[in-house]
């Protein structure tokens, strides 16, 4: 596991994100490029577009589909999860 960059973009929309990724990922990290298995995020319809995961428009199948390989898997954030479902329990 490796960080690469900490950016702070203006917008965060699906497209942003991803072209934040895959220039970061870009021909210099090639071979990292070729290593990366999953995707992790919170669970924000521009990440996942929710829990079915079928959508077009979300960095997640954005990835898939600059990365070339279907096979990139998706790590929601179990934190994010859990401080959702604590936060709507006690209301």
């Amino acid at each position: 596991m490796k960080l690469l960059d900490v950016l702070e973009l203006t917008g965060e929309n699906s497209v942003i994100v991803t072209a934040a990724i895959t220039d970061t990922l870009g021909p210099d990290n090639f071979s990292v490029l070729q290593k990366v298995v999953a995707f992790s995020a919170d669970n924000t319809n521009a990440n996942f577009d929710g829990a079915e995961r079928r959508g077009t428009n979300n960095v997640y199948a954005k990835l898939k589909a600059c990365l070339g390989r279907n096979e990139l898997l998706a790590i929601s954030c179990n934190a994010h999860i859990l401080h959702n479902a604590m936060q709507t329990g006690a209301s």
